[in-house]
């Protein structure tokens, strides 16, 4: 199918190998729409939404996204490298395989996200809501965390080297198997991850 500007909702169309480099996207609707292997290159949006789309193979290389929610949509193997995901939502969306290296994502919400293996190395992801996410093996080293909602989010093989996680909430967040070493945490995090090691705070 091809992409017409003049129409602001689509609903189970296929844009497989398009071409939609350089567009520039306000306030459209795609629901379970196909976008694999679409070229999709500096392509800007702002306040569209993603329902259930296929972005597997796709390349967003350099594009902008701002207020835009990506719903249950499934990355694999998209190349994701310079692309920015600022006030976004990926809610439930899955980034497994995905090339995350480059890729920005700022002051959003990825609760129930799967992101395992995604890089995020000094990346300033302050404020974010990542609760229920899967970040198992993320590189999440020297990054700002703090203020995050972390909690039941899967942490196991992640690093966290160097990271700031003051203020978030780590609720259900086991980060015994995770890496630290230089870690900053604040006092209420320290005595909760005390009393998980079975200390008794007093």
């Amino acid at each position: 199918m091809t992409f017409d500007q003049e129409i602001k909702e689509y609903e189970q169309a296929s844009f497989e190998g398009e071409d939609l480099s350089d567009l520039s996207l306000d306030g459209y609707r795609f629901t379970a729409c196909s976008f694999k292997g679409a070229m999709l290159s500096a392509l800007e949006t702002h306040a569209c939404t993603f329902m259930d789309c296929n972005f597997e193979y796709a390349h967003l290389n350099g594009s902008l996204h701002r207020a835009s929610a990506f719903i249950s949509c499934r990355f694999g193997g998209a190349s994701l490298f310079g692309a920015e995901m600022v006030g976004c939502k990926g809610t439930a969306s899955s980034f497994i395989k995905a090339n995350t290296a480059g890729w920005v994502i700022r002051g959003g919400n990825f609760s129930y996200a799967l992101l395992s293996g995604a890089k995020f190395k000094k990346d300033d992801l302050s404020n974010m809501n990542f609760s229920h996410a899967d970040m198992q093996d993320c590189d999440l080293s020297f990054a700002n965390l703090s203020g995050c909602d972390l909690s039941y989010a899967m942490l196991q093989g992640a690093s966290l080297i160097g990271a700031d996680l003051r203020g978030a909430d780590i609720t259900g967040t086991d980060l015994g198997q995770c890496r630290m070493k230089g870690t900053k945490i604040d006092l209420q995090q320290a005595v909760l991850l005390a009393q998980r090691m079975g200390a008794s705070v007093e």
